[in-house]
């Protein structure tokens, strides 16, 4: 069963009083806000005294369903594009996506409204390819008010931990920091933002072919080669791979084994499918929010970087933004220590007590040298709550 909070809902019925609050006219250029911190000092020192000890992951271990799923290839391929992605066979006719990618980017998206316009967008940046994010962004708009974008930068790393600000390491992580921040207050200046990535795209078709994507520091990734009714061919990403059926297994032996209902998809399959439209190295994808594929209902696609379960050892409420959030300690079944933020508390659909078995999904992020999981939903006693991060950060970004 699956549990929306209602927090966007609420937040976009006020949408045309809370827009004025922090936006401006679009024929002023809005100022751009750099290198906010995501977790204030007091927050981060609320929960510090939690993460002494050898049970708790520094950045430099890894967590969850890493472990069995780095994927490592030949970097002197020379079919590799940008450094980023590739092909395992660079004579291979199988070309109509890549195998591999080094580019485990995340983005998440609100609730599209009548015009098929996404109201905000979170986006996250991985600078130093280590597999934890450094910081998101949050864009949010309302054009048909005659109003501008708006744009905010999160930093949940300034600079890396451990690392002298001479070092190379430094260097580079600061180096693409600061240049993303310089590319998109360039844009802002210049009134020159693009709608695509914020525009709702759909595509009904039957599926051609499949393959999975490979990704480092990420689990694998279903792409779908989809044959749309308009006669063009389209790629569409439907996120985690373990959510669909593996061949080899039924799908009630998979259902059992994971505890959850497996998605099916198969060459000439029909299928619909929503979401942004993005370009990935030289090529525009789908990114799935939902999929209705054959006769199987509409359901909406994981794409959660990570899952944990485990017991809950220590909760705590912080202030975070404005927002009295849960900030809580899971002790996974090896043993290890996760910090796991459930987002703010009045907007949990659920009670998290010391001592309840959850499942969490999630985000893997990078605060000083101790990783954290950002969580996007939480399954207790089988029941699943969504926790909405869009809307927080457009509502932080209305109160400041």
């Amino acid at each position: 069963m699956l549990k929306h909070i209602p927090f966007l809902n609420s937040l976009l019925a006020v949408a045309p009083v809370a827009a004025l609050c922090f936006l401006q006219p679009a024929t002023v250029a809005e100022e751009w806000e750099q290198q906010t911190p995501y977790y204030e000092d007091d927050a981060w020192y609320d929960v510090s005294e939690w993460l002494d000890g050898n049970d708790y992951n520094p950045t430099d271990e890894t967590i969850g369903e890493w472990d069995d799923e780095t994927y490592n290839w030949d970097t002197s391929d020379s079919d590799a594009n940008n450094d980023q992605y590739g092909y395992d066979n660079a004579n291979s006719s199988d070309d109509w996506f890549y195998d591999y990618s080094d580019d485990n980017s995340h983005a998440d998206y609100g609730t599209a409204d009548e015009s098929g316009r996404y109201s905000h967008s979170n986006q996250y940046y991985d600078y130093d390819k280590d597999g934890y994010y450094d910081a998101t962004s949050s864009q949010y708009s309302n054009r048909e008010q005659g109003l501008s974008d708006g744009y905010v930068l999160y930093l949940f790393t300034v600079t890396p931990a451990g690392s002298d600000s001479n070092s190379q390491n430094a260097k580079n992580y600061s180096n693409a920091r600061d240049s993303q921040s310089d590319d998109r207050s360039n844009k802002q200046a210049r009134n020159q933002k693009s709608d695509s990535d914020m525009k709702k795209h759909q595509i009904k078709g039957q599926v051609q072919k499949t393959k999975k994507l490979q990704v480092r520091k990420g689990p694998e990734r279903l792409i779908a080669q989809v044959s749309a009714d308009q006669g063009k061919t389209y790629v569409v990403d439907l996120g985690r791979a373990d959510q669909f059926h593996q061949q080899g297994q039924s799908n009630d032996q998979q259902s059992q084994d994971s505890g959850e209902t497996k998605l099916q998809v198969k060459e000439g399959d029909q299928i619909s499918s929503s979401g942004p439209m993005m370009k990935v190295g030289d090529k525009h994808v789908l990114v799935a929010q939902t999929a209705k594929i054959g006769n199987q209902n509409e359901n909406e696609i994981d794409r959660s970087s990570l899952k944990l379960k485990g017991e809950v050892s220590k909760v705590k409420t912080t202030k975070i933004r404005g927002h009295e959030c849960q900030l809580a300690i899971l002790k996974t079944d090896s043993g290890k220590k996760a910090l796991v933020d459930l987002g703010p508390k009045d907007e949990l659909d659920t009670e998290i007590a010391e001592g309840d078995q959850i499942q969490v999904s999630g985000i893997p992020v990078k605060v000083k040298d101790r990783s954290l999981i950002l969580a996007k939903s939480v399954t207790k006693d089988g029941e699943q709550t969504k926790i909405d991060r869009v809307a927080m950060n457009k509502k932080s970004k209305s109160s400041s």
